[in-house]
């Protein structure tokens, strides 16, 4: 207890003893009579003591120890830096500690170096209780002992790691230094048997009697690990147990599970067998029925058969008295039992007029015949269908060849219709064409474009349908009209122009001095063959093509070029649909070359030539009258009408860049 003086000035102290000059000057007295009474000193006064350092604690605490007993020493000074072993002097005012006297606001200082002090090896309750030694009862308070113990557990807070031990009914703690790492327990596992050696400080219940105490451990090597967990713990035990309990109601709900399955599966199989239109009958190897559906009953007039009947020659009671030839049903039921594999199909008839369609073979599990299965189908009703249905062919094949007659007059139809159709969608296209070559806007040429794609898509589609049409009539024929040739072929050769232009190829027509300017003939048939040609010619050619026309009883069609060419064996196949009835001949060697062109002969013939192995050349003859006689030559969709016999010779136009 201490009470605070306030005086106004120095003037008001009177000093009484001086203080000494040197708090070291104070007697040094041992550790354990600190406290003894002594009518020359007061508790107010300092003491000085000598001992070991067993810990230090920077600023908060140092634990000493000499021969008798050990001494806790609360302090603010930092340095010098002690170590254990360390000599020292400490003065402070000695107090009653809870347990043990201590010193309080006390000062040291290093006086030499000595043996580091050794642990105590005790039990937790001798660490906490204390022992009686040499008749004087001695407690291990701030005193350096090692207990053994087993890690129960551990907690952080703020940096300060706590392991808490426990040895019998002893609980207590080993505490590292706040500013040690307190990390290092980190890997420390729980049930682990360790020896710690640290400080003992005691802690008192409310009565004064001791209940644990706590070690301050110096460092990590304080701790030792003598002996690691069991596997099988605590834990780890009520985890199999859960486990094993958790398996065994899952078998349990798995095997209810699976006899729902069973029972549904069953009644499903049981459904399926009564819902079907053949009577079923299954029976296992020594012939005793298994199961069977109502149908098979009441097919062979038995509705109490599937209570009463267990074997298979209670059926046969009742299926021969039925049959019309039993015998030959019996040997078939024979044979089948005798052989394992046995799958047989059979009719039979009844007495009544109804007839049976039986099948049967084995039922196989798992690779073992386990028994038969039989099915009966009455198929009395499609004996009878098939009667009837000989009855209505002759009706059917009339009408099969009124059918018949009704295509042939479409397809005459179509044929006919084909010119019509055809020649005014060749001049959309080549107007078009003409117009894309003009100076014309984006939107412009953007929908012109999509004219012409149009137009070709359609003019393919309809020559194709409309020709095949004609073909099937047998009405493609070639007119015998007048008209001028030039034109004709330049006003084709126009509407290609732009594609050979894209595709970077030289497209070059030449027409003969000796061609007339004028025949007679089929104008459309030339512009579709000329197109063909050409057309497909410039798809699957990279560069050099070429039409040219012929002597004046023959227009001679020629293009040249080179692309992928036909097959052999392609050819005949090709050219078997396009020419129906004739014996096509192509050369032995067609697998690169020409581009592939889709024609049609048309009174004339068509002929190929071979360079080293590659179609070069492809041209057509097609027969003319003449009309007159003149000599020109003219670019691409161009007509000379100013050109005469004075002017013969070979003149050519072309478009598209140059290979």
């Amino acid at each position: 207890m201490g009470i605070y003086v306030h005086v106004p000035n120095l003037a008001g102290l009177e000093i009484l003893e001086p203080a000494l000059a040197d708090p070291f000057d104070t007697p040094v007295r041992p550790i354990n009579d600190i406290l003894r009474f002594n009518p020359k000193s007061t508790l107010e006064q300092r003491v000085q003591v000598r001992g070991i350092v067993a810990m230090f604690r920077p600023g908060s605490a140092i634990f000493i120890q000499d021969q008798a007993t050990s001494l806790y020493v609360s302090t603010a000074q930092t340095v010098p830096w002690l170590e254990p072993g360390d000599q020292v002097d400490i003065v402070g005012f000695p107090v009653v500690g809870p347990y043990t006297p201590e010193l309080h606001d006390a000062i040291y200082r290093r006086t030499g170096k000595a043996s580091v002090p050794v642990p105590i090896p005790l039990t937790p309750i001798n660490a906490l209780k204390g022992e009686v030694q040499n008749f004087h009862f001695r407690n291990h308070n701030a005193e350096l002992i090692r207990v053994r113990g087993r890690l129960m557990g551990s907690a952080t807070n703020e940096g300060d790691r706590a392991l808490l031990l426990q040895n019998g009914n002893v609980v207590f703690e080993a505490r590292f230094p706040e500013n040690g790492r307190a990390d290092t327990f980190a890997t420390l596992m729980e049930g682990s048997q360790l020896e710690v050696t640290g400080v003992a400080t005691i802690e008192l219940d409310e009565n004064g009697v001791p209940n644990t105490f706590r070690l301050l451990l110096r460092s990590p090597a304080d701790v030792v690990v003598l002996q690691l967990p069991p596997w099988w713990n605590l834990q780890r035990t009520a985890a199999l147990v859960a486990v094993l309990l958790l398996a065994i109601f899952g078998a349990l709900a798995w095997a209810a599970l699976l006899r729902r399955r069973v029972r549904s599966a069953t009644e499903v199989i049981r459904a399926t067998l009564e819902s079907t239109a053949d009577g079923i009958l299954v029976t296992d190897r020594q012939g005793k029925i298994v199961t069977l559906n109502r149908k098979f009953a009441e097919m062979w007039n038995a509705p109490d058969a599937p209570v009463s009947w267990k074997n298979g020659s209670q059926f046969l009671k009742v299926a021969l008295g039925q049959l019309q030839d039993p015998r030959q049903f019996m040997r078939e039921v024979l044979k089948e039992f005798a052989s394992n594999a046995n799958v047989s199909q059979d009719v039979i008839e009844l007495h009544d007029g109804r007839v049976f369609e039986r099948h049967s073979e084995p039922q196989i599990l798992e690779g073992k015949n386990i028994g038969r299965v039989w099915s009966f189908r009455n198929i009395t009703d499609l004996r009878r269908s098939e009667r009837e249905l000989r009855k209505s062919e002759a009706a059917l094949r009339a009408a099969k060849e009124a059918a018949e007659s009704a295509n042939s007059a479409k397809s005459a139809f179509l044929a006919t219709m084909s010119h019509e159709i055809r020649t005014p969608m060749n001049g959309i296209l080549g107007m078009t064409e003409l117009v894309l070559d003009t100076e014309l806007t984006p939107d412009q040429r953007e929908s012109l474009t999509l004219v012409r794609l149009s137009a070709e898509a359609l003019l393919s589609i309809i020559n194709d349908i409309l020709d095949f049409s004609k073909i099937e009539a047998n009405k493609l024929e070639m007119e015998a009209i007048p008209f001028d040739l030039r034109q004709t072929l330049g006003d084709a050769l126009n509407t290609l122009r732009l594609r050979a232009e894209q595709k970077n190829v030289r497209l070059t027509y030449h027409v003969q001095p000796d061609v007339p300017e004028t025949v007679v003939g089929d104008p459309g048939r030339v512009r579709q063959v000329a197109l063909n040609l050409i057309g497909n010619a410039i798809k699957f050619t990279e560069h050099g093509a070429a039409i040219r026309a012929g002597d004046e009883s023959h227009l001679h069609l020629s293009v040249k070029g080179t692309g992928i060419g036909i097959a052999n064996d392609k050819q005949k196949v090709i050219f078997r649909v396009l020419f129906p009835g004739r014996q096509f001949h192509g050369p032995p060697l067609w697998r690169n070359g020409l581009g592939t062109c889709h024609l049609f002969t048309i009174g004339g013939k068509n002929e190929r030539a071979h360079l080293g192995g590659k179609c070069v050349e492809r041209w057509q003859h097609i027969p003319f009258h003449l009309q007159t006689q003149g000599f020109a030559a003219g670019p691409v969709g161009k007509q000379r009408s100013d050109a005469k016999p004075a002017d013969a010779g070979s003149r050519s136009a072309s478009s598209g860049k140059p290979p």
